[in-house]
């Protein structure tokens, strides 16, 4: 066997070392793969009042994914179920787009886009009719309407989980380089990549999308949190209802390059909730946080898991 020259290592070792801190980082999405992962999904939801943030509502779950490749000519399926539930606080019956997590669904998808999201149509029967609340409040989890909302929000999830393509600057401004308007309906500031992290024993590049949101959703449910989870402005706020909300927030999102594979998500919202006087129609603003927290694990260790099922 030939040996290798000592005064060549020096050489090797910095030309690995050069290719390994590259400035740059191709990313590629592999649908012909199977997976299963575990994803872990934490949602707080708080309000500010005089004295500062009161978080009123946590929501804690556990879930299996899972990605199947097509056929020849025919697109991957991507699907997810429940597993567990951790809940508490005093919208832990009643956030819609939490809710609908423990709704097995299904549906194709490429590099780019997901297709119709089958499983929705089973959330009133499966998830809404057995809450264990007063008749009344289930009522605003029965309007067709949250059907359409909770896949539009699966296939901006996807989009924006699939946003780099090609090749990047592993950290610098990349807003020029994405199709930031596939993100309706978040109007998209900038796009970011933040570097390499090691996560889970994988590298992965982050990157992060700062957004506003008009018309954000719910704005009723966290006004109503304010007036009676968080009750040191309650009084003052008696007479007034929640008019309209609009949001900013940032979109953190880690994904191993070589695969497209997810390794974790940060999606922080401030928003702004008008509320109106049922009577003079004055205005005054209250400001609501939204922090969700999605971590995934590729091999699933611990099995039989259980939560509260509240």
């Amino acid at each position: 066997m030939k040996k290798t020259s000592f005064a060549l290592l020096p050489v090797l070792a910095a030309a690995l070392l050069s290719a390994g801190c590259s400035d740059e980082v191709t990313v590629s999405y592999d649908m012909r793969t199977p997976f299963e992962r575990e994803l872990f999904s934490q949602g707080d939801y708080s309000t500010q009042n005089s004295v500062g943030e009161v978080v009123g509502t946590g929501m804690r779950w556990w879930l299996m994914e899972n990605l199947v490749p097509g056929g020849e000519g025919l697109p991957a399926v991507w699907s997810r179920k429940f597993s567990a539930q951790k809940n508490l606080g005093y919208h832990r019956h009643s956030l819609p787009s939490e809710l609908a997590l423990k709704v097995p669904v299904r549906a194709e998808v490429d590099e780019e886009r997901m297709g119709e999201v089958k499983g929705f149509e089973n959330f009133v029967s499966d998830v809404v009719d057995p809450l264990p609340v007063h008749p009344l409040l289930r009522a605003p989890l029965r309007k067709k309407e949250l059907l359409a909302r909770f896949a539009a929000e699966d296939r901006l999830w996807w989009r924006a989980t699939h946003l780099l393509r090609g090749t990047f600057p592993r950290k610098g401004n990349v807003t020029a380089l994405v199709p930031a308007a596939d993100l309706a309906p978040l109007k998209v500031d900038s796009v970011f990549t933040a570097g390499v992290e090691r996560i889970q024993g994988r590298d992965c590049l982050a990157y992060e999308i700062d957004y506003r949101l008009e018309n954000a959703p719910d704005a009723d449910l966290l006004f109503e949190q304010f007036l009676k989870a968080d009750t040191s402005d309650g009084r003052a706020y008696a007479d007034f209802k929640a008019d309209s909300a609009s949001a900013k927030g940032r979109w953190k999102i880690w994904i191993a390059p070589e695969n497209g594979r997810l390794c974790r998500e940060q999606d922080w919202q401030e928003l702004t909730i008008v509320a109106e006087h049922k009577e003079t129609g004055e205005s005054r603003p209250v400001t609501a946080r939204k922090a969700i927290e999605r971590l995934y694990t590729y091999d699933p260790v611990e099995k039989g898991r259980t939560g509260s099922g509240r």
